[in-house]
């Protein structure tokens, strides 16, 4: 008969079933178990008599005590093959299936303090799961064997109290051994043949060849001889133990073993089974969890260090996945999940190796106890549950662990229901993205304007049309610029954010984005962007024509489309009125509309106080929606007028958003000039020198040192405005450059300027709204600035206390009359302007503005200048252009600090005395004159202080047919020459100087002028007037040209009544900023300097217009495709 013990198989042990050889009759060594190989079949071991009965005193917490009496078993060291199960086959006619009767046998004792080494046998782990429950007549044996160990490692039941291990082990004896039941299973199976068994001390003799076994003690030995030898780094072999012998317990171990009264081909049923008896304190015995500890540990310890089943796994745990991104491979759920667990268990790897020597510390008795249970059993337990974990994720194998990732479709981005007047726009822009050569297109405008619906339309695009991009992405800039949000947000929309994103810097997030956005195409929509952003800050690759993808942005700045890269923006325009009234009727509503006759047309009105905005267009329209009486649409027309800010929904939905714009602004003096703009009424054309000068005297400009330089800076000023659109720039009917400011864009100053509208007097403007007396003000004192532009007052009267007051503007009315007490009052005043007041011929008490710089006094009727005017110490700026009543100016010279004068085209003639007053103006930087007679002209030219700073020179009624005029070569200032009713054959210049700024040239009626040689010595020329000349025959003479191209800035050019005019030009010239071509009554220019290629720059192309039709079908064109180009933009015009 033989006897053996199986281990059953789990998730860690694997079955041994598999390796067992049935076909096989004759036992034969394997190989692998090399000790087995040390012993022969044997009869089975032998069981020494009982000793007598041992009585065991078992003690509780609450001090009682009870006697047990046991029988003990002595163990006869023999060959272990009778207790462990042979690798060899053997047959299933070897093991019987009938019942099998159970009888208890007792064990040797164990000390409760120290375990005999030489008591030691099999550890309990390595021995069935416990049965309790069992019919004992159902479980047979004829041998089992038990040790201290099996009561160590056993695991209460469910019934045990909770917190079992946390008592302490009460065992009072007289005797050496307490006393547990073994089940003695007897069975009738016999084996065919017997075997002899050898001496245990055999093992001994072959100790050499194992060293390893020498180190571990004999119940880890005999255990490690029916499970798989892996060893450790020394050659210790490592012993795994199953999880249902640490866990399991008693309750457990019925539901793993079948029934021995099932079916019996299997030597787990015939295993002997471990039954601890009733009276045995399972509750009381150490955990095999503390036990096992030091090993568990190390275990783990070294399994973490060895290698994945898979390279690829193990070069994953730490990337984030963008290699499977770069190649177009998204990673499976399951291999995210096993990261994901990896990670977690890494951590609590480090955790339990961290405190592992101060745990192990805690172990005494060679292990086998703790001097803090507790703890140790909780760490032993985490560390136990860990090597399962790390195990199981150690041996799993993915055969797939990426996919195909998946386009992600284009998000729709909800519109407005109501969006009227951007087809055309949304088509341009369509078109231009689609375009292969386009990689960037910016969207700028207004705030308001629609840049954001726009752009949404654009994205809504691409999710109908297959465009062959990979992404689709889009992300809102906001004014706040931060490279790591719109980092944050890309990656989201691409899917690149992991566990460790949020751990890289901008540096390392632009480069993960770059990696995986450099071999995709995609379309990259930034909305609302504010300043400069760098795309490879972020990470994105530059948009070019091999990669073919697409950036397209909004902003309200210019600056921002040249400093991303765009170098044609477009630019989102508002609505036009037909346009606008659309919008604002769909937002108003067919019901209130109706409810009156009057109210269409009042709505038209209001309509137009919002410019096309649609942002106005929309919140003033869902505001009048509900208004049904003609008298409410009056008062909000009144509203909108008078002070705009309070109409319902504008401080708090259309202003504030304006307002981003001007908070914009970095410098605090720009933001000023801005403001001061609102001072002009609605609509209105601000030329831009007027501002300038305007700016200049109140100091927001520095031009104490230079003004020219200080006119520069007001240019550049004027520019980033317009850059920013706050203001539009325009060219009037008079070619002048001006500027204008949107209706709402002017409201929003105002509402700045009057401190978000605390202090509405602080600046009163009533321009332009046909007012016809003085404005009713309360607090006098705190008018910092006034305009009463474009009104029908016509009498100044009354003394008001302005101690604030800077800028007075009542330029364009009706003032005939000015109280002498008027200016009385006035003592901060330093901008007077009373230009276009055709009947204003005196200006009484005008000495009291001690502070005044800037005095307007052009087109107006005054006969001589004002009485007082050389005690204004301060004044730097003095305009009497156009007063054609001016006689003289004789006493000018008393203005020490004046730096401009203005003076022409003014009637009054020049003589000796009042040219030397001119002449000790020392300051004087701009000069703007008109001189009549020969005499006067040369001794103009003469002084070199005058013609040094003219910039604008007038002369008519001059002969000088013979010899023509030489302009000085100090004139290097002029920026505007007029020339009229005069005799004069030639103009000249030397040719080692030229005419650096002149920009505008008007000769008109000059009979004898023949050429017009020395505008090739004006490479700034815009704008080219020529009139009557009757014997006018080139305006470049070919003989007398230098090598220069002309014309390289000519935007204007006009020829009228030139009956000798056969040439401007001898050859094609590029002209790349023509815009316009005047020609009538010229019937010998047969040829226009043109060729297909010229006035390529314009931006709306260049415009030919003529009065007779004759001339136009009498013009020889370059070539044909001249003709074909220029001819389709010929006009014909009326007188």
């Amino acid at each position: 008969m033989t006897h053996g013990i199986t281990p059953v198989a789990d998730n860690i042990l694997e079955q041994r079933s598999s390796f067992i050889d049935s076909s096989s009759s004759s036992p034969v060594a394997d190989p692998r178990w090399p000790l087995l190989n040390r012993w022969s079949a044997s009869s089975p071991t032998k069981i020494s008599p009982t000793k007598p009965p041992q009585t065991v005193t078992i003690s509780d917490d609450q001090g009682s005590r009870s006697q047990v009496s046991v029988t003990a078993v002595a163990l006869v060291p023999s060959s272990p093959l009778g207790l462990f199960s042979s690798p060899n086959p053997i047959s299933d006619n070897h093991i019987s299936n009938n019942p099998i009767p159970v009888k208890e046998i007792s064990l040797a004792e164990v000390s409760r303090d120290l375990v005999s080494p030489q008591a030691r046998g099999v550890h309990a782990s390595a021995l069935l799961p416990l049965v309790n429950g069992h019919d004992e007549s159902s479980v047979t044996s004829t041998q089992a064997l038990a040790t201290p160990s099996t009561i160590e490692h056993q695991i209460p039941s469910p019934s045990v109290s909770k917190r079992a291990w946390d008592k302490p082990l009460p065992i009072v004896s007289n005797s050496q051994w307490p006393t547990v039941k073994v089940v003695e299973h007897q069975s009738t199976t016999t084996l065919a043949s017997g075997s002899t068994n050898s001496d245990l001390a055999a093992l001994k003799a072959h100790s050499k060849d194992y060293p390893w076994a020498t180190k571990m003690n004999p119940s880890q030995r005999n255990l490690h001889r029916v499970t798989i030898p892996e060893h450790m780094e020394d050659g210790t072999p490592m012993v795994r133990i199953p999880s249902h012998v640490l866990l399991g317990g008693t309750s457990s171990a019925s539901k793993i073993l079948p029934s021995p009264s099932g079916t019996t081909n299997s030597r787990i049923n015939n295993s002997p089974t471990l039954v601890l008896s009733k009276e045995t304190p399972t509750s009381k015995q150490v955990s095999p969890l503390i036990t096992q500890t030091e090993h568990n540990i190390r275990r783990i310890s070294w399994l973490w260090r060895q290698p994945w089943k898979s390279s690829r796994l193990s070069e994953m745990i730490y990337q984030e996945g963008s290699q499977e991104r770069r190649i177009g491979l998204q990673r499976l759920a399951e291999i995210k999940v096993w990261l994901n667990k990896v990670v977690t268990i890494e951590n609590r790897v480090n955790g339990l190796i961290t405190h592992r020597d101060v745990q192990l510390q805690r172990l005494c008795l060679c292990g086998f106890c703790s001097k803090s249970l507790i703890s140790s059993y909780r760490y032993g337990k985490s560390v136990f549950l860990t090597l399962m974990e790390v195990e199981k994720l150690k041996s799993e194998v993915f055969d797939v662990i990426a996919d195909q990732a998946q386009i992600p479709e284009v998000q729709e981005r909800q519109l407005q229901p109501t969006i009227v007047g951007q087809d055309t726009m949304l088509e341009k822009a369509w078109k231009h993205l689609k375009e292969d050569g386009v990689g960037l297109m910016g969207l700028y405008g207004m705030g308001g304007v629609g840049k954001t619906t726009l752009l949404t339309q654009l994205n809504n695009k691409f999710s109908g049309v297959k465009c062959g991009f990979d992404f689709v992405i889009w992300v809102v800039a906001s004014k706040e610029l931060h490279i790591e949000k719109i980092q944050d947000e890309i990656t989201q929309k691409v899917s690149l954010v992991d566990e460790k994103w949020k751990q890289k810097d901008q540096r390392q997030k632009a480069d993960v984005i770059y990696n995986f956005l450099k071999k995709k195409r995609f379309v990259l929509f930034l909305d609302d962007i504010w300043e400069k952003v760098d795309l490879t800050e972020i990470g994105v690759p530059f948009p070019t024509t091999r990669n073919r993808c697409k950036v397209a942005f909004t902003t309200r700045s210019q600056d921002v489309c040249a400093h991303v890269g765009v170098e044609d923006p477009m630019e989102v325009q508002c609505l036009g009125e037909n346009e606008a009234f659309d919008l604002f009727q769909k937002k108003v509503g067919k019901t209130t509309l109706g409810s009156d006759p009057e109210i269409p047309y009042l709505a038209k009105i209001v309509a137009r106080k919002c410019s096309g905005l649609p942002l106005a267009l929309n919140v003033i329209g869902e505001t009048m929606s509900c208004k049904r009486t003609v008298q409410e649409w009056h008062h909000a027309i009144e509203v909108l007028t008078s002070y705009a800010a309070e109409f319902s929904g504008m401080e708090d939905k259309i202003l504030p958003l304006l307002k981003y714009s001007y908070d914009n602004l970095k410098e605090e003096h720009v933001k000023f000039c801005l403001l001061y703009c609102a001072l002009f009424p609605e609509d209105d054309h601000i030329p831009k020198q007027k501002l300038i000068d305007y700016w200049i005297c109140e100091g927001l400009i520095n031009g104490s040192k230079d003004i020219e330089k200080a006119e520069n800076k007001g240019y550049e000023i004027i520019g980033s405005l317009v850059r920013a659109s706050l203001l539009m720039e325009q060219v009037n009917w008079e070619k002048q450059d001006i500027v204008s400011m949107h209706d709402v864009v002017r409201e929003m100053a105002l509402w700045i300027a009057s401190d978000l509208g605390i202090q509405k007097e602080a600046i009163i403007v009533h321009a332009g709204v046909g007012l016809d007396k003085m404005p009713k003000v309360e607090n006098w004192n705190v008018v910092s600035r006034m305009s009463l532009i474009r009104t029908n007052i016509a009498h100044l009267a009354g003394r008001p206390e302005c101690l604030a007051l800077t800028t007075l503007l009542l330029q364009n009315g009706c003032f005939a009359k000015i109280s002498s007490g008027f200016f009385k009052s006035m003592p901060k005043l330093v901008v007077l302007d009373l230009s276009a007041n055709h009947e204003l011929f005196e200006l009484p008490g005008i000495s009291e503005l001690v502070s005044l710089q800037y005095l307007n006094l052009s087109s107006t009727g005054i006969h001589h200048l004002p009485m007082g005017l050389q005690e204004l110490k301060e004044l730097i700026h003095l305009d009497l252009e156009e007063t054609p009543r001016l006689a003289s100016v004789v006493g000018i010279s008393s203005l020490h600090n004046l730096k401009v004068l203005k003076l022409s085209p003014s009637c009054f003639t020049w003589d000796h005395d009042t040219m030397q007053e001119l002449k000790t103006l020392e300051k004087l930087e701009t000069l703007s004159i008109g001189i009549d007679l020969l005499s006067n002209l040369e001794n103009f030219f003469s002084s070199h202080r005058l013609t040094s700073c003219t910039r604008s020179l007038k002369i008519w009624d001059i002969n000088m047919e013979s010899s023509g005029i030489v302009l000085p070569t100090t004139m290097e200032k002029l920026f505007k020459f007029i020339i009229g009713d005069s005799r004069i054959s030639e103009i000249k210049i030397s040719p080692l100087h030229n005419l650096k700024n002149l920009s505008k040239v008007l000769i008109q009626n000059c009979k004898c002028l023949k050429e017009l040689t020395l505008l090739m010595f004006a490479p700034n020329l815009k704008d080219l007037h020529v009139v009557d000349a009757s014997q006018l025959e080139d305006i470049i003479n070919k003989e007398k040209a230098c090598e220069s191209v002309p014309f390289p800035k000519l935007i204007y050019l006009t020829l009228c009544n030139l009956p000798e005019l056969g040439n401007i030009y001898w050859s094609p010239l590029p002209l790349p900023c023509l815009k316009q071509i005047d020609v009538a009554i010229c019937p010998n220019l047969k040829k226009l300097p043109l060729d297909s290629q010229s006035g390529m720059h314009g931006e709306k192309g260049l415009v030919i217009r003529y009065r007779e039709k004759t001339w136009i079908e009498a013009v020889e064109w370059h070539d044909e495709a001249t003709k074909t180009r220029f001819l389709s933009s010929c006009e014909q015009v009326s007188v």
